[in-house]
């Protein structure tokens, strides 16, 4: 009999963000180490945020007239762990673990875990979701075929070592006249090949029609990948979706020297074989050969993760039929009677409480120009939510409205602001409820064709934010977390707890918490103390005996602040079901055992959680699985 164990695992909580993004050049990667993609840490004193209003995309300033500013990105700029929001970091670090081999690289500070190899081969990148690990970047190879699809040259990758630089890791050299470049912004692991430069295309045979990026990716047991038009799609053991290859880009650079100008869609194709799944990305050999291609070229076969807030957050629309919209990292807007149109969507969730909005701006990063004559662009308030809306429809709603807002933009590569005008607060202050969100549609001013210019989005470093300025109640009680809930409860006896917080300004002294437990009420708990105006405390509620199993639901609500009427009932609850006790113990795998098989035991971790020290022994036997462990 063998055995293995599993220590005390806290489980977090991620949001998963489906994107296509813009490369971040070298000159950006340094505004990134610089600080400048995020403004607002140099603006505020981070002494002065009120930790408790955080959320995914939110962080919330006091001011010393008793208002807040709050910045609200487009785009994750926190993580959960363990039931706090931390700061996200993108930055690549060495791993100095020990338990994944070949593994040289990591990050673990973001909305997904992503690990890197040291080299280019067998083991792969990884992507470590809340229900398994994808493998992908798997013996990537460079193919040269003919257009009946034969094979005429074939190179596997060089064993060339990774080189990390803040969010990126570079494999330089890996196939002829090419890099491989990651980059990993707050809500993506973005990939790109690119072509340094034509000599080694110039030389590709007279009968070549593609070149072909090929690398193998892996799936957890049970889930499963299949194309849907020009889409490559991974479902979960639950068939939803988790993971989307879409459609590779091919640009180039730009005449101005911008990165990944002109970008055209390739084609892709997915094959399953022994050994799991191929994915070949083709690239046109006359596309590379053309005298007007400008390098370095870019090859982009990212892979996206899918979930909450991230499609169609930012992008643009054009009105060449049929109102193609794209759901990307670019706010790209063209002259104002043709082509493109930009978009924006904020949430608006972490505002409940607010009782007037005093001022508020839109900040963008532009990063490219046609040209540096000075134009204005418009700012409109959509009506329509961007994520659900396309066509005619969005291309309208982007200039409809009242103007909210107007500046004048050169070619000055930087942040630039528009503040939003009276009836444009009200607006917001009105949608901060319902529908919880606000959006805006970029539109130029000027017909003339060189008046284009290009906003970052929200899967690049350089995220579009509001900045708004607020009053709260005065007596405000909320709940901004309840364990278990967020965390795995054992069968048995346990404490609830919840944390109490104090968004007013006025010093919070007591409040009534009441609580349900599988749908029953349970006793009510009156607390006393002091908490000052941002603070935050864990309160212990009472005990329950936890059946083995599930699902159990909690939730908790907060009233009586001081004794006080609560007129912000937006932040007074929070609930949770679905809550399985958390495995702890001795278990047993085999014929006879706790669980028959290894899959059967890893899919109990998956569902359950542990909540104690597991270890499993191993009866006897023959066992033919293929294990993935994912993190739990």
């Amino acid at each position: 009999m063998v055995n293995f164990s599993f220590s005390k695992l806290c489980v977090g909580v991620c949001i998963w963000v489906t994107c296509w993004s813009l490369n971040v050049s070298a000159q950006e990667a340094s505004a990134v180490s610089a600080g400048v993609n995020k403004p607002w840490e140099k603006q505020y004193k981070s002494e002065l945020e009120d930790k408790s209003r955080r959320d995914a995309v939110s962080k919330h300033y006091r001011n010393a007239d008793g208002t807040y500013t709050g910045v609200v990105a487009s785009a994750p700029i926190h993580y959960l762990d363990r039931g706090v929001w931390k700061d996200i970091n993108t930055q690549i670090q060495p791993y100095t673990g020990t338990d994944l081999k070949g593994i040289a690289y990591t990050n673990q500070t973001n909305t997904l875990r992503t690990d890197y190899p040291a080299i280019p081969g067998a083991v792969g990148a990884r992507v470590v979701l809340p229900n398994g690990v994808f493998q992908d970047w798997i013996q990537p190879s460079l193919e040269v075929r003919d257009a009946e699809g034969k094979i005429l040259d074939q190179k596997s990758a060089f064993a060339t070592a990774g080189i990390n630089s803040e969010n990126q890791l570079t494999y330089a050299g890996i196939f002829p006249s090419m890099d491989a470049r990651f980059t990993l912004t707050s809500v993506q692991r973005k990939l790109d090949y690119i072509v340094k430069n034509r000599s080694w295309v110039d030389q590709l045979p007279a009968a070549a029609s593609h070149l072909v990026m090929r690398e193998g990716f892996q799936l957890p047991e049970g889930w499963e990948a299949k194309k849907v038009g020009e889409v490559v799609q991974i479902l979960d053991t639950r068939k939803v979706l988790v993971l989307e290859f879409n459609a590779p880009m091919l640009s180039e650079t730009g005449e101005d020297g911008s990165p990944e100008a002109n970008p055209i869609a390739a084609v892709m194709e997915v094959e399953k074989d022994d050994q799991g799944y191929s994915l070949f990305t083709y690239v046109p050999v006359s596309w590379l050969k053309d005298s007007k291609r400008i390098y370095p070229l870019t090859i982009d076969p990212t892979v996206n993760i899918n979930t909450t807030n991230g499609t169609n957050w930012t992008g643009y629309i054009s009105n060449t039929s049929p109102y193609n919209k794209s759901d990307n990292a670019i706010l790209q807007i063209s002259e104002s009677t043709a082509y493109y149109r930009g978009f924006a969507k904020f949430s608006l969730a972490s505002l409940a409480g607010a009782t007037a909005i005093n001022s508020a701006s839109v900040n963008a990063y532009m990063y490219a120009a046609g040209s540096c004559t000075a134009r204005n662009m418009n700012l409109y308030p959509l009506t329509n939510d961007p994520v659900t809306t396309s066509g005619a429809a969005l291309w309208s709603d982007c200039a409809d409205g009242t103007l909210a807002a107007t500046t004048s933009f050169g070619c000055t590569y930087n942040w630039s602001t528009f503040s939003l005008g009276s009836s444009e607060l009200l607006n917001i202050g009105n949608r901060s409820t319902t529908p919880g969100w606000v959006g805006y549609g970029f539109v130029n001013s000027s017909a003339i064709t060189t008046a284009w210019k290009s906003f970052h989005g929200y899967s690049s470093s350089f995220i579009p934010f509001m900045t708004i300025d607020y009053s709260v109640f005065s007596f405000d009680a909320g709940i901004s977390a309840m364990i278990p809930g967020l965390s795995v409860p054992c069968s048995g006896i346990n404490n609830i707890q919840v944390t109490l917080t104090n968004p007013g300004t006025t010093t919070l002294t007591s409040a009534t918490i009441n609580y349900t437990i599988n749908g029953v009420a349970q006793t009510a708990f009156n607390w006393t103390g002091s908490l000052s105006t941002g603070a935050s405390a864990a309160v212990t509620v009472g005990t329950f005996n936890f059946s083995t199993g599930g699902p159990h639901s909690l939730s908790a609500v907060v009233s009586n602040p001081n004794g006080q009427t609560d007129l912000n009932s937006g932040n007074n609850t929070v609930s949770y079901s679905g809550l399985f006790t958390g495995l702890g113990g001795t278990y047993t795998i085999g014929s006879g055992g706790t669980y028959t098989t290894f899959s059967a035991a890893i899919s109990a971790l998956q569902t359950n959680g542990v909540c104690a020290p597991v270890t499993f022994n191993v009866l006897n036997g023959t066992y033919v699985e293929t294990l993935t462990i994912p993190q739990i």
